[in-house]
């Protein structure tokens, strides 16, 4: 999970370049849909992704970073986000006001052996 928390706070540097103040939140609550859920909500107040490429994004060698981009980033947030740890991902995001990426991950309380190789525990470890 390091190297999506580490990719998504990246990506969001990236897009506050032009942003005077700029600002990260990382908010962590129980899903509110589904207590067997964690919910983690990045938000930054960058540039934006326009809603056309709200999916394409995640695709794999996709960038909007130009030559500056390998388009690897965030298909590896989604392969590690749901293959791994067995979640979700999904983008919120206006043009000029910034991004909210929210991941949903599944709980691990410790009944169930299988669940520890991708589900989160309930220490957050």
């Amino acid at each position: 999970m390091q190297g999506v928390f580490v990719n998504l706070i990246i990506n969001s540097l990236h897009a506050m370049e032009k942003t005077l103040d700029k600002q990260i939140t990382i908010k962590a609550t129980l899903d509110p849909d589904n207590s067997k859920m964690i919910k983690i909500d990045f938000t930054d107040n960058g540039c934006g992704i326009p809603r056309e490429l709200h999916e394409k994004i995640f695709e794999h060698g996709f960038t909007t970073k130009g030559t500056k981009g390998t388009g690897i980033g965030l298909f590896y947030c989604k392969d590690n986000i749901e293959r791994v740890h067995g979640g979700m991902i999904s983008i919120r995001s206006e043009v000029n006001r910034g991004t909210c990426f929210t991941m949903r991950l599944p709980i691990y309380d410790g009944s169930d052996a299988a669940g520890a190789s991708g589900a989160m525990s309930a220490s957050g470890r």
